[in-house]
């Protein structure tokens, strides 16, 4: 079964739109979820370039079988419908173009595949401006409105809400509740806490903290900008806060506070191996800046390889910044500064430091170079 059409989504042999669909729809998948849970839970996320982690390698089979049953009921004539009882008009539109003896109907489904999952890099929503893949000249492009139909309809609306799921997800896997600020309203301190709003706010910005497993949660930057800028005030707040939830409500308290801030070691997430950094500068008189970028990038990964990560089993967080950079280097838009605090969990000014010194490394031992090294990591060695 090697040559399937747009239009086999819709065929009458199961098996056939099955193929059809996961040719079609797995690589948009693959690039939503990666990015999705890269940036709500990256500790989570092991992927390296060619092959899926089993977080990502998990949700990708779910929604694809999510999008089976959905294509199917609708090749049946079952197609959801509004709240005034009219058929979905996005999914009516969507099952139409892939029955209209139309380009995009008979497109290779792995051609039609490709420029989905370029249209999900490069979109943010289904009514957003976006492109499709740049395909070579003698291949047919799919109409980008059925492809946005199709992008919204079977990869962005199901995947909407996955990032909140996922923090969801870890947190009760770390034993906090899945909605803390619902515990804290049915809990027996909620009263006690209104009545005293600074602290119930600092109380809340906590817990919601300690919920996405932030670097520093007992940083209160919102607390302190309702106290005036005052750090002690926001810690007085805190204080006050933590002493009224522990009083009436102890077993929300260690629930919500004391259980995970004694997990992460006092509020800190656990310390970062040290790694080695290099200590020639690259425009040392000899010339060679690119050589010493090159050997100090090498033990860099090396080692990362070598030490591992306290919370991830596959690809190091730094190789992750590493292949992100590459990324932006090839005009790819990327959050570095964020995505380093997160995967070496740095604040805002240690990251971006750290982001400048990896890309004055990156840029005097050349992108190429760096990006066939993080391709093939053996060559670190």
């Amino acid at each position: 079964m090697s040559v399937l059409q747009v239009c086999d989504l819709l065929d009458a042999d199961d098996t056939v739109a099955a193929f059809a669909l996961a040719r079609f729809l797995r690589p948009a998948f693959v690039v939503r979820i990666r990015r999705v849970v890269r940036t709500s839970v990256p500790w989570l996320c092991s992927c390296d370039r060619e092959t899926l982690c089993d977080t990502c390698g998990e949700l990708v089979n779910t929604y694809l079988f999510d999008a089976y049953r959905k294509l199917r009921a609708c090749a049946r004539g079952e197609l959801p419908v509004t709240r005034a009882g009219e058929p979905l008009r996005e999914l009516r539109d969507l099952v139409a173009g892939l029955s209209d003896p139309a380009p995009t109907a008979s497109l290779d489904v792995d051609e039609a595949g490709r420029q989905l999952a370029a249209y999900t890099a490069r979109g943010s929503r289904p009514s957003g401006v976006a492109t499709p893949a740049t395909s070579p000249a003698e291949a047919p492009v799919a109409d980008e409105v059925w492809l946005r139909k199709a992008w919204g309809q079977l990869v962005w609306y199901p995947t909407q809400k996955l990032d909140i799921d996922l923090v969801r997800k870890d947190a009760v896997r770390r034993g906090m509740p899945a909605r803390p600020m619902r515990t804290l309203d049915e809990s027996a301190a909620r009263a006690p806490l209104a009545a005293d709003p600074a602290a119930d706010g600092a109380v809340r910005e906590l817990v919601t903290g300690l919920h996405a497993n932030v670097t520093s949660p007992l940083q209160l930057p919102s607390t302190q900008t309702r106290l005036g800028g005052s750090a002690s005030d926001a810690r007085a707040a805190l204080e006050r806060g933590l002493e009224l939830l522990r009083r009436h409500e102890p077993q929300a308290y260690e629930t919500l506070v004391a259980g995970p801030l004694a997990a992460r070691g006092d509020g800190r997430l656990p310390a970062r191996p040290a790694q080695p950094r290099p200590t020639a500068r690259l425009d040392d008189a000899d010339g060679l800046g690119a050589e010493v970028a090159r050997r100090a990038l090498r033990a860099e990964i090396t080692a990362a390889y070598a030490l591992g990560s306290e919370r991830r089993t596959g690809e190091p967080p730094l190789v992750a910044l590493l292949t992100a950079l590459v990324d932006a280097g090839y005009g790819r838009t990327v959050d570095l500064a964020g995505r380093c605090g997160r995967l070496l969990r740095l604040d805002e000014a240690a990251a971006r430091a750290e982001v400048a010194r990896l890309a004055a490394l990156a840029a005097e031992a050349g992108l190429p170079w760096l990006d066939e090294l993080l391709t093939r990591p053996e060559r670190a060695a």
